[in-house]
């Protein structure tokens, strides 16, 4: 069955070393490669993915959502942080949720509204892994993956090679 993951989006760009390094030189960048990466995920596995980021500190900052790559992207608005955002969608969510953030406050508020928690890390783990398995998946068949005849047990493919020689 799937599963909705709310993602903290700073707060994994923070925690992930690759994403941390893109924050430094442009955060849009980091943002994008971590929509990329999510929208890979929530294809390959059916979950349902929103990610949420801060925008408490825009002024006048009206806030947005869209859906990108299959996934719900939300920017908060204006003196509305990340967190506030995500315990509303804990509370209306219909299905077993699992919030990624590494604030230890917030792991705590989610857990006693019924969702499950994952740090970061485990999250990162979990999210490298999938697209890992996910590149075996689509990978190019082998000569012998390819034909069926490489695939038929030896004794079958030796009388059908000694079949199509006798002719």
């Amino acid at each position: 069955m799937a599963k909705l993951i709310i993602v903290d989006g700073y707060n994994v760009i923070y925690n992930w070393p690759e994403l941390k390094a893109l924050s430094d030189e442009k955060m849009e960048l980091a943002r994008e490669k971590l929509i990329d990466k999510l929208s890979s995920y929530a294809g390959y596995t059916g979950n349902e993915v929103k990610l949420v980021f801060d925008g408490h500190l825009v002024k006048r900052g009206k806030g947005s959502r869209q859906k990108i790559g299959g996934i719900e992207v939300i920017f908060t608005q204006s003196g509305k942080t990340a967190d506030e955002a995500i315990e509303k969608m804990v509370q209306k969510a219909q299905k077993e949720t699992y919030v990624v953030t590494g604030d230890e406050i917030e792991q705590w508020v989610i857990f006693g509204r019924g969702a499950w928690r994952m740090t970061p890390k485990e999250f990162c783990k979990e999210l490298t892994d999938t697209l890992e398995e996910m590149k075996t998946y689509n990978r190019e068949p082998t000569v012998q993956e390819r034909y069926l005849f490489y695939r038929l047990d030896w004794k079958i493919r030796e009388i059908l090679e000694r079949w199509r020689r006798s002719k």
